[in-house]
């Protein structure tokens, strides 16, 4: 594990976990994600608009759950048989009885993911939040939130990896899936959380 990021202060960090799954064990979830994941269009509310993006995105978890962000709900389809041995692996990690992950493919490096917070009311307060990479190197941004904006941690992120946001992270910072171009293979992550019980 290597700390990317920490701030005592306000109680945030991020944490990041190169070789998290295996090269096999990526490959196989990787294949069965791309290939019979139940991807959905995504077109979010940005800035009072509506707005297609190139991503797309579906849910697995626990009975009953969903998520609702920028105009958009997504009700959990239950784990897949591959997905729930990783499942238990994450909530061990970070010791946080994960319920719901929502998955975003990016078809190529121009699918990307603007600065934002999972700050929704749907996710249990200051809870971990654990993204699982599969495919296509891309770089995960963390910035400051306010007016300037400033970058505090960048990494690349490695097939089979997982980064961590603890603590207070979403109340204080937001982060971003930048474009790269030149990437032309998929890209699919994984992002674990812990609903509230109103969800």
């Amino acid at each position: 594990m290597e700390m990317l990021f920490e701030d005592a202060t306000l109680g945030a960090s991020l944490s990041y976990h190169a070789a998290f799954l295996e090269r096999g064990e990526a490959d196989a979830l990787l294949a069965w994600m791309l290939e019979r994941a139940p991807w959905q269009r995504e077109a979010p509310v940005l800035f009072g608009v509506v707005r297609e993006v190139r991503r797309r995105t579906c849910a697995f978890g626990e009975a009953g759950r969903s998520y609702r962000y920028s105009g958009i709900e997504r009700r959990a389809e239950p784990w897949p048989e591959l997905l729930r041995p990783v499942v238990e692996r994450v909530r061990a990690l970070c010791a946080t009885r994960f319920d719901f992950a929502l998955a975003n493919l990016y078809p190529d490096g121009e699918a990307a993911l603007g600065k934002h917070a999972d700050d929704e009311r749907d996710i249990v307060a200051e809870s971990a939040i654990a993204g699982l990479s599969l495919g296509a190197e891309r770089d995960f941004v963390l910035y400051r939130k306010g007016p300037r904006g400033e970058r505090v941690a960048s990494v690349a992120l490695a097939h089979g990896s997982l980064v961590v946001m603890w603590g207070t992270t979403q109340q204080h910072f937001v982060h971003a899936v930048p474009a790269r171009k030149r990437v032309r293979s998929p890209r699919v992550s994984l992002t674990f959380r812990a609903m509230s019980l109103h969800s």
